[in-house]
């Protein structure tokens, strides 16, 4: 892992794995993650011959923490488009959430990088706010953090009923730091929240400007979403499908918002099939 300061200032920590000759494969994780969600898929892409980077957004796991106020579309999305500056060849995006909506506003506003494709994940211009106040109201409830990994657990376990317990706490590791005074607390910026309204909506939701940005996007756009995501839902990827009708559509009827973290193999499958469709998988190793 290293850490790559940005032109405006703003350092974030980037862990690379795969040769440095290959196709660069950058993986924007959600909102409220790190970058260690997207560790095991890296590391098929990079045994492929991908050169992929994994960021953590600002605020967010070893990047730095923003000034107030410099949580907004714009500094995400200046996160995409500054690291894009450091590369030497254009990238293949994958955008989880709040990493996909950067992704897309970098790729399709003034100055644009120059980019190979765009991956998005259970992310889309609109998307219903019952599943956003869902998650917003999970995630400012415990900005105090946990008195230990098991109570984490049983806040996620609360919040997805069913989901195997052995897994979430294993994933759980990877988001959660040590307080000095104990406990432990989600390893991100909690000023990241705000500023958040009763309805649930905030500076991280822009429907129109999501979907003028993609559609100035020139290059392959992909979706693969959740079939049981209460986020992108069949009305939202119906409106997609207007608004943007050149984005190739993937669905994965096993899995939730957490596409990746619910059904990681289909996930790759998905994945692959968008790649390959446009002939990304032979170029991984050059």
């Amino acid at each position: 892992m290293a850490f790559m300061e940005l032109p405006g200032g703003q350092v974030l920590a980037v862990e690379a794995l795969g040769p440095e000759s290959g196709t660069p494969l950058v993986f924007w994780h959600g909102g409220g993650q790190t970058r260690g969600s997207w560790r095991t898929v890296a590391s098929r892409f990079a045994a492929r011959g991908f050169r992929c980077l994994l960021p953590d957004l600002r605020g967010h796991g070893e990047s730095a923490r923003a000034r107030p106020g410099h949580y907004e579309l714009d500094h995400f999305a200046d996160d995409v488009t500054g690291l894009a500056s450091r590369l030497d060849r254009p990238a293949i995006h994958v955008g989880a959430s709040l990493g996909g909506t950067a992704s897309a506003l970098a790729l399709g506003e003034e100055p644009a990088p120059e980019a190979l494709a765009l991956l998005l994940v259970d992310i889309a211009p609109r998307v219903s706010m019952v599943g956003v106040r869902r998650i917003t109201r999970f995630m400012g409830a415990h900005r105090d953090g946990f008195a230990d990994a098991e109570a984490a657990a049983d806040a996620v376990e609360e919040f997805w009923p069913g989901r195997s317990r052995g897994r979430s706490a294993t994933r759980l590791l990877g988001n959660l730091r040590e307080r000095p005074e104990g406990g432990l607390v989600w390893h991100w910026d909690p000023v990241f929240l705000t500023p958040v309204d009763e309805d649930g909506g905030h500076q991280h939701i822009d429907p129109e400007r999501f979907e003028r940005a993609l559609s100035r996007i020139r290059v392959p756009v992909g979706l693969v979403w959740g079939g049981r995501s209460d986020l992108v839902t069949e009305e939202t990827v119906a409106h997609l499908q207007r608004s943007s009708p050149q984005v190739a559509l993937i669905r994965i009827d096993s899995a939730s918002h957490m596409v990746v973290g619910d059904d990681n193999a289909a996930f790759l499958a998905g994945m692959d099939r968008f790649l390959s469709s446009h002939g990304f998988l032979d170029e991984g190793a050059r």
